[in-house]
């Protein structure tokens, strides 16, 4: 059972249309407010001592004032029937709506339980539709493939699974690609870092080398700096030892002659200080020495001047040791020069002294 309820309510009452006029208002028409407007609007009163134009504004204003107040309660007398009228319809109208709404209240339950049952079905499709898609996406993010969740919508089983398969397909091919270049870098990576330490390893090797030779030179720089030093005092004790000779000779020479048994005890004398001043000496420079200042006396250490000359012969002659990489090339030609004019200086004093 339904009941039809029509756009338009039938049964209505027309209220009789009232019809209003100015003539409703004291005959307030336009002609006779021109009127007024003629009469009025020229008076003025310019001050406190304008008796004249004040006897002339103030009555005037007083009969405005009464027009005014008389359209105000016509106004209100008109409308007041119409007003009383509206008053009860809205009482009435007013018990009819209470009176309605209960039953149009129930039947508006009755009409949200079934939209909301079809809003709730069609959520849960929807969300069942949304699941189901993205869990296609997912699948495809799986093997490093990007889809449209829109387009997917659209996509039948069938037709996913053989997007899905080509997909899956390539991913494999990148990963092997992927692998095969990963072991390359790892074996790339591994062989530079061995050629790396190869290299510190000979850099390491060359600086210790480099520094060991660098050592050996210095010790036998120094050594060679010794061995001049000890030449040259050497040298010195011998020169002196040589002009004590001189000088003794010398006197001798301006004495009165002695005795050859005191001569020879004199030159034995001498020779004692001489070989003395020779043990002196270091080993690596002389084996022995004798010093002679005169020609009588120089045959007397022919041997140990021989021996002297064979020893700096075997120096000029000894070749220089072979040397550890990385010490300066110049390193043993200095040496082996230094030491050239070491045997020099000494060839040079055994031809002064003996």
């Amino acid at each position: 059972m339904s009941t039809t309820v029509e756009d338009k309510p039938k049964n209505i009452v027309a209220v009789p249309e009232l019809k209003v006029s100015r003539r409703n208002f004291n005959e307030l028409t336009s002609e006779k407010i021109k009127e007024l407007e003629d009469k009025y609007l020229p008076l003025t009163c310019k001050g406190a001592d304008d008796d004249a134009g004040y006897n002339l504004v103030h009555p005037a204003w007083q009969e405005m004032k009464k027009l005014r107040l008389s359209v105000e309660e016509t106004r209100k007398a008109l409308k007041q029937p119409a007003l009383d009228y509206g008053r009860k319809v809205d009482a009435v109208a007013k018990q009819i709506t209470a009176e309605l709404k209960p039953i149009e209240d129930h039947l508006k339950s009755q009409y949200d339980v079934y939209q909301e049952e079809k809003k709730r079905i069609k959520a849960e499709k929807e969300a069942a539709e949304r699941a189901r898609v993205q869990e296609i996406v997912n699948k495809f993010a799986e093997v490093g493939s990007v889809v449209d969740p829109r387009e997917v919508g659209l996509w039948s089983e069938e037709y996913v699974q053989q997007k899905f398969s080509e997909a899956e397909a390539a991913f494999l091919e990148r990963q092997e690609a992927a692998r095969i270049e990963k072991e390359r870098q790892e074996a790339e990576a591994k062989r530079l870092a061995e050629e790396r330490a190869a290299m510190e390893a000979e850099k390491a090797k060359l600086e210790e080398e480099k520094r060991a030779a660098q050592e050996e030179f210095q010790r036998q720089e120094a050594e060679l700096a010794k061995a001049k030093e000890q030449a040259e005092a050497a040298r010195k004790e011998l020169e002196a030892i040589e002009q004590e000779k001189r000088d003794r000779i010398e006197a001798d020479q301006n004495a009165v002659p002695e005795s050859s048994e005191h001569v020879d005890a004199e030159l034995a004398e001498v020779d004692d200080v001489v070989q003395e001043a020779a043990q002196s000496l270091p080993g690596s420079i002389v084996e022995s020495e004798y010093v002679a200042v005169e020609e009588p006396i120089k045959a007397e250490y022919r041997d140990s001047k021989l021996k002297l000359l064979q020893w700096l012969d075997t120096l000029d002659s000894e070749e220089a040791p072979e040397v550890q990489a990385g010490l300066p090339s110049d390193v043993a030609m200095k040496l082996e020069s230094m030491l050239a004019e070491c045997v020099g200086e000494m060839r040079d004093m055994l031809a002064r002294v003996l």
